[in-house]
């Protein structure tokens, strides 16, 4: 395993090795928490921007200008609801967090689709997914426990 592990990091440059890495992490925090969601999503930018020349970034945008098409038209309609709305602070705060979902399919179209294993990042959800379960069902089991123990304590009192 060492040695695997070994001809893995020896194989491919760093960059590329901490961009991957970093795609993982973010689809492994899916479905966690938004602030470590929100955390991973900048290191995976960073990544990106670390790891692709900006000429071949851009070569790939242009390649994929129908979808940038069709997510700006989708982005604009934030804006134009902004026009229309009677709360300007909270149509605000809604755009500023759709810029997030802006920023993720900007990265993944930079990027030719050799640099993302599939396999690789279902995996990495499914172990995010496994996390959250674990989390979910540990807050429910001691939920139960606490209101079971309240409940066996209030039972007893009425008795005597």
């Amino acid at each position: 395993m060492i040695k695997g592990i070994r001809n893995y990091l020896t194989s491919k440059a760093y960059n590329f090795i901490f961009f991957e890495l970093s795609v993982y992490l973010f689809v492994a925090t899916l479905p966690l928490t938004l602030n470590i969601n929100t955390i991973t999503l900048w290191l995976l930018i960073v990544s990106s921007m670390l790891f692709l020349p900006w000429k071949e970034r851009l070569h790939n945008l242009k390649a994929n200008k129908r979808v940038l098409f069709y997510l700006g038209l989708l982005y604009s309609l934030y804006w134009i609801g902004l026009i229309y709305t009677q709360n300007i602070s909270d149509s605000l705060r809604d755009v500023e967090r759709t810029l997030a979902l802006l920023l993720i399919p900007l990265v993944i179209l930079s990027h030719p689709k050799e640099h993302f294993n599939l396999k690789r990042i279902l995996i990495s959800l499914g172990v995010g997914l496994g996390i959250a379960m674990i989390i979910c069902w540990s807050v429910i089991a001691y939920s139960i426990s606490v209101s079971y123990t309240h409940l066996r304590a209030h039972e007893t009192s009425l008795h005597l």
